[in-house]
């Protein structure tokens, strides 16, 4: 699971890297955005006339044999490896999704079925998705910039992680990593000792040419080090 703590991935490729990295090491990976208006194809492409929009229509007529259903909506990007579901067609598909039918959804592509791993990406958004997200998740990342602002946000998530987790009886403190990109100098601070979470700093990433998938590149190498580190 990635949830941007600045609401977009617009400008950080956190996510789709991550599954680059992951399709690179020979793990069959599945990419899906969860924001109002995704991305995904911005990154992305495939053959595939079918993707989020399709799968959702399937959750919502409680159609039989989900896991098939979701393999027919997803399209291989040839370039990266990474297997996606493909944008929705209208935000109102994302923001009608209610819990049952998001985890009917996870169910579907979880790691038991044709995946070894699977993306989920997410603006940050404190409603009644996230405990649903949380709970079914390996791994969380928070990504943010360096920002001062973005990191005020980061530390108001994280009250928000430490309330959900007394809540509803969760356990993230392992399985929550806060992922700082560095694109400003002389960055505000996290401190570590009152933070309660992991954190990992990342060198910005390079769009020119799609340079932030190069696996030469210092943004790959940085999340591929992040990832074999974490033990993921």
């Amino acid at each position: 699971l990635v949830l941007y703590a600045d609401g977009s991935d617009a400008l950080n490729p956190f996510a789709q890297v991550l599954a680059a990295v992951k399709a690179g090491s020979g793990r069959k990976t599945l990419y899906i955005s969860l924001d109002e208006i995704s991305n995904a194809d911005a990154y992305f492409s495939g053959d595939n006339d079918r993707g989020l929009s399709e799968m959702i229509y399937y959750l919502k007529s409680q159609k039989d044999n989900l896991a098939l259903k979701a393999e027919a909506c997803t399209t291989l990007d040839m370039d990266t490896g990474v297997y996606f579901m493909k944008g929705h067609h209208d935000p109102r598909d994302i923001a009608g999704l209610n819990e049952k039918e998001l985890t009917s959804l996870l169910n579907s592509v979880s790691s038991k079925t044709l995946y070894d791993e699977v993306i989920v990406a997410r603006g940050f958004s404190n409603d009644h998705l996230l405990p649903v997200l949380l709970n079914l998740a390996h791994r969380i990342y928070i990504t943010a910039f360096n920002y001062s602002s973005s990191l005020n946000r980061v530390r108001k998530i994280r009250d928000i992680l430490w309330e959900t987790e007394q809540k509803y009886g969760l356990d993230l403190k392992n399985r929550a990593v806060f992922c700082i990109t560095n694109v400003v100098p002389d960055p505000g601070i996290l401190d570590p000792a009152n933070f309660d979470y992991e954190i990992k700093y990342l060198q910005g990433p390079i769009f020119a040419s799609n340079l932030a998938f190069e696996t030469m590149g210092r943004y790959y190498s940085d999340l591929k080090e992040l990832i074999e580190t974490s033990g993921d």
